[in-house]
């Protein structure tokens, strides 16, 4: 797990060292000496190996758990975490709650993405991910009129559309960013559902089916329109 560093680029305090540690570990994953899975070393080996205390290898692990890299399992250890698809308490959340961006940061941060994520879905998207999309889209007008019921079938269709992407990484931001805007959509399922989600996700089926991206830049503007102005003031103060 040796990654070119040693303590003394870091300094002598306990944060310094706890970055040397993350460091390490970062660049091991990087390089595949460590996979998702993994059991990490036990504390007093890691200390051993890494030439820093027992403290630092514990504060450097609950930074790292605290970002969903490493689960601890009962009696077993330290592991790296496996792949996982809930992004409910992903870190990056709670970075744009600190940040509070502004109306017009989300609504260009999430036309950007839907431009990105419908781009790839209309060129990678399989038989089964458009068998998936029709039939989240047709329980569209079967749901109950509750805000609290329909956001999650809103929701699911854009996982899986980032789903059809089949790139991981923007599926898993893309899964962020609607997780961090639920509440907003609500606010916004409440006041035009199901005719503009509705709306939309009908032309987004049709040009998957079709292959024809001549229209994502139109499909993702209207997707970030009727949220960001349908919602309540309040979610973008």
């Amino acid at each position: 797990m040796d990654s070119g560093y040693s303590p003394e680029q870091f300094g002598r305090s306990q944060t310094s060292a706890s970055d040397y540690v993350i460091a390490v570990l970062r660049d091991a994953l990087l390089q595949k000496k460590l996979k998702p899975g993994d059991r990490l070393p036990s504390e007093v080996e890691l200390a051993s190996m890494l030439q820093v205390s027992r403290s630092t290898i514990r504060e450097a692990l609950r930074v790292l758990l605290s970002y969903g890299v490493v689960e601890v399992r009962r009696g077993k250890g330290t592991f790296i975490r496996e792949e996982s698809t809930d992004v409910s308490t992903d870190s990056t959340i709670f970075s744009f709650l600190v940040i509070q961006p502004t109306k017009r940061e989300q609504a260009e941060f999430r036309a950007y993405m839907e431009r990105t994520v419908l781009e790839l879905a209309i060129k990678n998207a399989t038989q089964e991910d458009i068998d998936r999309l029709t039939e989240n889209f047709e329980s569209t007008f079967r749901a109950e009129r509750n805000p609290e019921t329909t956001v999650e079938i809103d929701i699911e269709f854009h996982r899986l559309l980032g789903e059809a992407t089949k790139n991981r990484m923007i599926s898993r931001v893309y899964n962020i960013l609607m997780a961090y805007i639920r509440p907003s959509l609500i606010s916004s399922h409440r006041r035009n559902w199901p005719t503009a989600a509705g709306v939309t996700h009908r032309h987004i089926l049709d040009a998957i089916i079709a292959r024809d991206a001549s229209h994502v830049e139109q499909l993702a503007n209207e997707s970030t329109y009727h949220w960001s102005e349908d919602a309540d003031r309040e979610f973008f103060e």
